[in-house]
């Protein structure tokens, strides 16, 4: 019985781990992204107030590459205009303002039959965007004026972000990292060795000169995903002041990046930036509704864990 019950256990926790291939474009422009799935809906948030998500969802394993921005432009996609030189294919996309990373998640849901997340306009050079209203607005753990109700893509906001990248599903807590530890990350150019990130540990040497590629950024987090602890500082869809009433106010970043200390990747560490602002150490990855099969899965999982710890209490 308690060998079964380990198995059962261990198969429920998996689920919160499911990676998810999905492919976008076409011919010799497609592309494909991993996500992972993001269980344990209804958790408590971090002593910050961050964290908590009512919902599952999934969120990338990895952040958005400059191939995947190249491809997606060769689809249609445009706008995607930076001002200065871009890191490799397998790179982290970078120079890209928040509107343009939005444009970058309206091109998937568009391509894939979606609602577009965010009210974008195109003036022919530049991109702005206007709010939702109510009744099209995002209402899942609060209005969210910038996301719509039925935008499958879209960029992750700060507690979206924070749960993927700190909670614990097993225990029901926050780490300190984004890789599974209290204990500071050993700081590595490149790799995905457990325990390790890309960061400077001595940001006024600045050892690393550019992010490593987006699968050799690190160790990984609780759900599976990679680099949201140094490798670049990630935009977030969340307004700084929390209310996403503003199209033109500073929006959230995490996550420190490859040329700085150990301190901005800790779940203590925000910044802000305006949404036109396009800077070499800004990435971003992508968030989104999980499929139908996952939430399944998940669901599944979740039964199979409560029914082994009832069974658990009850032959104490």
């Amino acid at each position: 019985m308690i060998r079964l019950l380990a198995v059962l256990v261990l198969a429920g926790a998996s689920v919160n781990a499911q990676t998810i291939t999905q492919n976008f474009g076409s011919g010799a422009n497609s592309f494909s992204m991993e996500f992972v799935t993001i269980g344990s809906p209804g958790n408590n948030p971090d002593g910050n107030s961050f964290g908590k998500v009512d919902y599952s969802y999934k969120i990338g394993k990895y952040e958005v590459s400059q191939n995947q921005i190249d491809k997606a432009t060769a689809n249609g996609l445009f706008g995607m205009q930076i001002p200065a030189s871009s890191y490799g294919a397998n790179q982290p996309a970078a120079f890209l303002s928040w509107f343009q990373a939005a444009a970058f998640v309206n091109w998937l849901n568009s391509s894939s039959g979606f609602q577009a997340a965010y009210n974008l306009n195109w003036s022919g050079s530049t991109y702005s965007m206007s709010l939702w209203n109510a009744s099209e607005a995002w209402q899942r753990g609060g209005q969210n004026l910038f996301r719509h109700k039925d935008a499958h893509y879209f960029l992750p906001n700060e507690n979206e972000w924070y749960k993927a990248a700190f909670f614990n599903p097993a225990q029901g807590n926050y780490s300190l990292y984004p890789t599974k530890s209290d204990f500071m990350p050993l700081p590595v150019a490149l790799g995905n060795s457990e325990g390790t990130a890309v960061y400077s540990p001595d940001p006024s040497i600045n050892q690393f000169l550019s992010p490593p590629p987006t699968d050799q950024a690190g160790g990984e987090s609780f759900f599976g995903t990679m680099g949201q602890g140094g490798s670049m500082v990630e935009r977030l869809e969340t307004a700084f002041d929390a209310n996403n009433d503003n199209p033109l106010e500073n929006r959230s970043a995490r996550g420190g990046s490859f040329f700085q200390g150990a301190d901005l990747l800790q779940s203590s560490s925000r910044e802000q930036h305006t949404p036109e602002s396009q800077y070499w150490s800004l990435g971003f990855r992508v968030a989104g509704i999980p499929e139908p099969s996952s939430l399944s899965l998940l669901l599944a999982g979740g039964a199979v864990l409560v029914a082994g710890r009832r069974r658990k209490v009850e032959g104490k």
